[in-house]
């Protein structure tokens, strides 16, 4: 049985290996009397957090979000305690279903790729063994043997799977000696081989993209021609999963006709447009999801529109000198108060579903209110101007005019997005750094300490508060004179010292010999 994914270079712009690409990804559902999906590159596919794309539900996806057809789903999700126990196995289906795909109501005309880590992957403290990957699970760090991964995909039966690789990135903070790279190189091809072993019978479906790992050409230039002269490697891989741009390279002309699958963060539209003028085919761009987070809005379009005429390059009365331009942003902050009165849609050209039907100062007045519809009308936007985006993109390679108009973006807008002034919503755990990486927190603290001013009484006349030695909080410390350890509670009603915490208030205490009525339990 074929692979349900295959993919064609259009032949016009294929000339030269390591250059600016236009093909067709072709989707054949496995689900029976589905028809066949054609998927143009230079495209993206957007990224799950438990299967489904963050604030948007299945629906929504399919309703909302036309211009995509995949979903890239990392194992360590569902990971717990063990890997091949996860909930989603114990769901009925039939030898054709794919177990997790009902488990998280993905659309059968949605290809899904299965990858072992996140995107982007949390660092982990201990490092990847001869048989396993460090990962980092939904119950703490913990190891991914090398024969999970392939039993779990045999059993979950993605459209495409991404080959495990031994991946390590200088930009996490470790530096690599060539022993190491070396080693990246060696166990990557053996859990290849056995990945490629594993692919017989029912799972000859399964599409597998191999790693290219970010090491230099040389050390891997073994491991890569294995993929293309050992027959049973070249039947079975139809893809190639790059983790940093400069792999590239080291790519061979005899597999420049796979599709190349960026699992690296560029983290702007025109760093997107560089990896594409090098040759890169589909993305993963987890600066959506990000800037979604942060209450950001998306406004650029592709190709660039011309800039208004109060922002057009102004002419000078002296010919050497020339009066600097303002660029338009390529995202606004939508917690910005300026927009608290705005009914001016998302974006002008832009006609999502949120753009259609909401202004800038609802999801203002929502992102402020803490609302959840803020960040679903976001995210659906952000990833509409994206399809619109590579659309642009493939219908300017068409026309011959790529180059031109990639420097009429770099002139028109700027080169960073804007960042947020707000508060994101609540942090998913996957999202935090890994212990042994400082960074300082996304959001402030919920609670902080309480300050109690000091009360006067009748042995601290001057609300004077001694150095403690222990006992009492400190704003409410009162020394009777007879020593550093002899403290008492303020001379205060009953209720001020149940509100601080020095006792309780005990409304059946019985009258005593003093004929007080109740009583307060001192905890001094």
């Amino acid at each position: 049985m074929a692979p349900s994914i295959a993919f064609t270079l259009h032949p016009a712009v294929a000339a030269d290996e390591c250059s600016l690409r236009l093909g067709t990804l072709t989707y054949s559902p496995k689900s029976v009397n589905s028809q066949e999906f054609q998927i143009p590159t230079p495209n993206y596919i957007p990224l799950t957090s438990r299967g489904t794309i963050p604030h948007v539900t299945q629906d929504m996806y399919r309703d909302n979000l036309k211009g995509e057809r995949g979903v890239y789903i990392g194992l360590e999700d569902y990971i717990e305690r063990h890997t091949l126990q996860s909930p989603f196995y114990s769901i009925p289906c039939n030898a054709t279903e794919s177990p997790l795909r009902k488990f998280i109501s993905l659309q059968p005309d949605t290809f899904m790729v299965l990858g072992p880590r996140r995107i982007p992957s949390i660092p982990c403290p201990a490092s990847n063994t001869g048989s396993s990957l460090s990962i980092l699970t939904s119950v703490g760090f913990g190891n991914l043997e090398v024969e999970d991964y392939i039993e779990a995909a045999r059993r979950i039966k993605p459209d495409v799977a991404i080959g495990i690789g031994d991946v390590v990135l200088e930009e996490q903070g470790v530096i690599l000696g060539v022993k190491r790279r070396e080693k990246m190189v060696e166990r990557t091809g053996a859990w290849m081989r056995a990945f490629i072993n594993s692919l017989g019978g029912e799972n000859r479906n399964i599409a597998l993209f191999a790693p290219v790992l970010p090491v230099d050409a040389e050390l891997q230039s073994q491991y890569l021609a294995d993929l293309h002269e050992e027959p049973d490697w070249a039947s079975a891989v139809t893809g190639l999963a790059l983790y940093q741009l400069s792999s590239i390279e080291a790519i061979p002309p005899e597999l420049s006709h796979l599709p190349r699958l960026a699992l690296y963060n560029p983290s702007t539209p025109l760093a997107v447009l560089h990896n594409i003028n090098l040759g890169i085919d589909i993305f993963t761009l987890p600066f959506i999801s990000k800037s979604t987070d942060a209450g950001v809005t998306f406004t650029f379009v592709f190709p660039a529109p011309p800039l208004p005429s109060s922002q057009s390059p102004l002419s000078s009365s002296s010919p050497n000198t020339a009066l600097p331009r303002e660029r338009l942003p390529l995202a606004e902050n939508l917690w910005n108060p300026s927009y608290a009165r705005s009914r001016s849609p998302l974006s002008k050209t832009c006609q999502c579903y949120a753009c259609k039907r909401h202004h800038r100062a609802y999801i203002h007045h929502l992102l402020s209110a803490k609302e959840m519809l803020a960040w679903v009308l976001l995210q659906i936007h952000n990833h509409s101007i994206m399809d619109e985006f590579f659309h642009g993109v493939r219908e300017s390679i068409k026309q011959g005019t790529l180059e031109s108009d990639v420097q009429k973006f770099a002139s028109v807008y700027e080169e960073e997005i804007v960042s947020s002034q707000g508060l994101g919503p609540r942090i998913r755990g996957y999202q935090h750094h890994s212990p042994h990486v400082v960074k300082a927190p996304q959001n402030p603290k919920a609670f902080k300490k309480y300050d109690i001013p000091p009360v006067k009484t009748a042995s601290n006349p001057n609300n004077a508060i001694p150095n403690a030695q222990g006992g009492c909080p400190d704003d409410w410390e009162v020394n009777l004179g007879g020593g550093d350890d002899e403290w008492a509670a303020p001379d205060v009603e009953g209720e001020e010292l149940e509100k601080a915490g020095f006792g309780m208030v005990d409304d059946d205490y019985d009258e005593g010999d003093d004929g007080d009525e109740g009583g307060v339990a001192i905890n001094v």
